[in-house]
């Protein structure tokens, strides 16, 4: 689930970055409020100031199937949260309280959208370079989104003058991460009843 919780976050940019829970997100996941969710009607709004583009910002082309865009919160909410629910809540059965958190406000996310408009994938990238809530629909995986959401996070974090970046990683989707550079630290840990395994990449040189 990529379920980042660095514990350093607790000021930036004025703005309070202590884990707690959305107050949009309850704590309690039903049918309708699911229905309501993939309607668009329930909005996760946040406080953080919106971004001068009203628009999904900074879109890429992969080979005509689906395309990577990136943007705030406020612009990404809705799409993002269906993909969240989807994945996290139905398939993995991840709590919701534990799915929604206040770093959402303050990050950079990211979109897969296809040619026909659905929202197949989504992640995020935390000020501070935690990459999380990494997801893809059942029927896109294999198929380049999550290479494509990842290298959209990381090119965004050089472009940003981060670092390095961190994220926990679920035990099967290690060898992924392998791939990008990110190598293992410490040891497996269960987080929101999955293993996982925490991992880093530098971005210097």
């Amino acid at each position: 689930m990529c379920c980042e919780q660095p514990p350093q976050l607790t000021v930036a940019n004025g703005h309070d970055l202590t884990p707690k829970i959305s107050p949009h997100c309850g704590r309690s996941f039903d049918a309708i409020t699911r229905e309501r969710l993939l309607e668009g009607v329930l909005l996760p709004h946040s406080n953080f100031p919106r971004s001068n583009n009203e628009n999904m910002t900074d879109m890429i082309d992969f080979q005509d199937a689906f395309r990577i865009h990136m943007g705030t919160w406020d612009e990404m909410a809705v799409r993002a949260t269906k993909v969240r629910m989807m994945v996290f809540v139905e398939e993995q059965g991840v709590p919701l309280v534990l799915e929604c958190d206040s770093f959402d406000a303050v990050s950079r996310h990211v979109l897969a959208v296809d040619t026909n408009g659905n929202t197949i994938g989504t992640g995020r990238l935390l000020p501070d370079g935690h990459v999380g809530r990494m997801a893809v629909l059942p029927e896109w995986r294999g198929k380049g989104v999550g290479a494509a959401l990842l290298r959209k996070l990381m090119e965004s974090a050089r472009e940003n003058g981060v670092q390095q970046l961190a994220l926990n990683a679920q035990i099967r989707a290690v060898p992924f991460y392998t791939r990008f550079g990110f190598v293992p630290v410490g040891s497996e840990f269960v987080e929101a009843g999955i293993l996982h395994l925490a991992m880093i990449r530098d971005l210097r040189g």
